[in-house]
């Protein structure tokens, strides 16, 4: 790995205050909000006019595997094989987790978390901008919610109850082996437990168990004490919690902020504002060089940073070197979240591709080479995978004035690019022990790369470092265990094995959601999470519904009434209410509809539609946003009839 040196604080520059820079002086905070009151004004006029939605935009927020304590294994969303999990994995929509005897995982969202506990598999059904759904067919998983935003949907799907999270807090899941117990333990905030068409509500300290799924029984008691796993999770939650220096420079909704303090420092460099600068790294270092590419749908490659503070500062952000040394420069997150504006979108690998097939044969052999080099501070990045304008504005941090061309500075530092040979970069090779060398001369000439990294994936790039290895898997009943939801599954996701030919027709370029839904099957197939998936809400025929255990315990009600369109999160302007009370609504038909489905809409119909339904939904909040309306627009009218959306 080489020597090993550490960074100094630049000559020129001062470290960061203690109240922190970024709070601008009031007259100025007065003035922008009158301004921000008159754009708003203005816009909610000409809600008319507002940009179109893209449904097709991938995901803002993903899931990073923050902590790995003992066997672990990973199961990718398209593949169909269990892997050695890695540390900074990115886990989104469709991807499981299997957490062996005597051993542990954090998954981090933004500011909140999901811990596994042995013997557990955790399954993410889905994972979007406004909601997260866990299947958990055996073992206990805690959930710690520090934020909950207004239309939030937190859901944990058990064999025999579905429960949904309403308020942020502490809890915790336990499901038989069997699968015909769940418990559920709020230790603090408040759920809602269905099951077999009907709703019960668990308070703080409160613990709730539901036994048997045909007729089942609930009953409620006091939580009790914490054991082993809670306090270790307490403690996790601790860490995440306290107030650090670099939560003043980064958004709360980029996961591992706490890691920052501990690994690094902060600088107020004049040209750009605050900078982080890591304290230790390996001689040779350079941002995007120690980890491997892995291909995740739908972003395509994606980088996983092999550091333990490597999360935040290569999925969001870009890089600039100064005085000798690396600093991560956050962008202006502070002054847009302050204004309600802009939200942190994840970035697969904020980079620009140099090279191909045909370049560097002499350095890489046949097939070639592939270089890159970090984005430098207020570049703009150019997915490789569809996007629309809205969503090219939110992960650049700021919005774009007409055509914005990258002026590429970290490409003239002397060595900022890292090259690989195709090969290595497909199969998801430690990037660090097969970096070729490549003359200056040679990396001036590479042409960019349009598309991302002009690479064909392979079987073994969905696991990257984790391949040779071997991995244990959950018993084969867990994967067809059958759980109950509220919320209808997403459409499943297309197997890499229809994708690749695809793929390697088109060099290498992410497949778009059209695209996609051509390869999707018709149905769900056999092993699939959505094939285990129905609904908590169907009406139990009489004698089969779910009643209390004992006398005294509170009546349960109609999963489907209007309690279940229940709101989360506490609005914090206008628009906000308008795009809450909007959510609730189209929540509550989805939630009946997978309940009550249509016989002329098959089950991958309806996933579908949803999908499409909840993705305008919040596209159109997000431009409702960036215009500065104070309410929502008017939702656009469905082409060639059918349902309003």
């Amino acid at each position: 790995m080489g020597q090993w040196h550490r960074t100094r604080p630049l000559e020129h520059a001062r470290p960061m205050p203690i109240a922190g820079i970024v709070r601008p002086p009031v007259f100025v905070s007065i003035v922008a909000l009158v301004i921000l009151a008159l754009v708003g004004a203005h816009a909610a006029a000409q809600a008319s006019v507002a940009a179109p939605p893209d449904a097709t935009d991938p995901p803002a927020r993903v899931g990073r595997l923050a902590l790995i304590d003992g066997v672990v294994s990973f199961r990718p969303a398209v593949g169909d094989s269990w892997a050695v999990a890695i540390p900074n994995r990115v886990i989104t929509t469709g991807d499981r987790l299997w957490v062996d005897s005597m051993g542990r995982a954090e998954v981090e969202v933004g500011p909140n978390a999901v811990r596994i506990a042995s013997e557990t598999e955790l399954d993410v059904v889905h994972l979007d901008d406004d909601l997260i759904q866990l299947r958990v067919p055996q073992g206990t998983a805690n959930v710690h919610l520090k934020s909950v935003h207004i239309g939030d949907v937190y859901e944990a799907d058990a064999p025999n109850a579905a429960i949904t999270l309403t308020e942020s807090g502490e809890y915790r899941f336990d499901v038989s082996a069997n699968g015909d117990t769940t418990r559920v333990t709020v230790w603090s905030g408040h759920a809602e437990v269905t099951a077999a068409g009907s709703t019960f509500e668990v308070n703080a300290r409160q613990l709730a168990t539901v036994v048997g799924d045909s007729a089942p029984v609930y009953d409620l008691a006091d939580a009790g004490e914490p054991d082993a796993f809670d306090r270790w999770a307490l403690s996790r939650d601790d860490r995440m919690d306290r107030a650090t220096v670099s939560t003043r420079y980064v958004s709360t909704e980029v996961a591992g902020t706490e890691d920052l303090d501990e690994y690094g420092h902060w600088v107020d460099e004049p040209d750009y504002g605050p900078m982080w600068f890591p304290t230790t790294v390996v001689v040779g270092w350079a941002p995007y060089r120690f980890g491997y590419w892995n291909w995740v749908d739908p972003w395509g490659w994606s980088w996983i940073d092999e550091a333990p503070w490597g999360w935040g500062p290569f999925h969001y952000g870009r890089w600039a070197f100064i005085g000798g040394a690396w600093g991560w420069w956050p962008g202006p997150l502070l002054v847009s979240m302050s204004m309600g504006m802009y939200w942190p979108v994840y970035g697969p690998g904020l980079v620009e591709f140099i090279g191909g097939p045909d370049w560097g044969v002499d350095y890489f052999g046949i097939g070639g080479g592939i270089g890159w080099f970090p984005l430098g501070p207020r570049e703009p990045y150019r997915p490789p995978y569809h996007v629309g304008p809205i969503y090219r504005r939110r992960i650049d941090g700021a919005p774009r004035n007409g055509p914005s061309l990258p002026s590429y500075r970290n490409r003239a530092v002397a060595g900022a690019v890292t090259s690989v040979s195709g090969r290595a970069f497909a199969v998801g090779e430690l990037v660090s022990r097969v970096a070729v060398t490549v003359p200056e001369s040679e990396l001036a000439a590479a042409r960019v790369a349009d598309g991302g990294a002009p690479v064909v994936p392979t079987p073994a790039s969905l696991v990257g470092g984790g391949k040779g290895r071997t991995a244990t898997s959950p018993p084969a009943r867990l994967s067809s265990r059958p759980v109950v939801a509220l919320h209808a599954p997403p459409p499943g996701p297309v197997p890499f094995r229809a994708e690749q030919p695809k793929l390697a027709a088109n060099g290498g370029r992410p497949l778009t959601a059209t695209e996609r839904s051509v390869l999707r099957p018709t149905t769900a197939p056999d092993g699939s999470i959505g094939q285990t998936i129905r609904s908590a809400a169907v009406r139990a025929p009489q004698g089969a519904e779910l009643r209390p255990g004992r006398p005294g315990l509170p009546a349960a009600r109609s999963a489907l009434g209007p309690a279940s369109a229940r709101r989360v999160g506490v609005g914090q302007s206008p628009l906000e209410d308008s795009y809450g009370a909007e959510h609730s609504e189209l929540n509550a038909r989805h939630m009946r509809e997978f309940a009550q489905p249509a016989r002329a809409e098959p089950p991958q119909a309806l996933s579908e539609r949803q999908e499409i339904e909840r993705r305008e939904l919040q596209s159109r909040y997000q431009a409702a946003r960036q215009g500065g309306m104070t309410h929502m627009p008017t939702p656009v009218a469905p082409r060639g009839g059918g349902r309003p959306r």
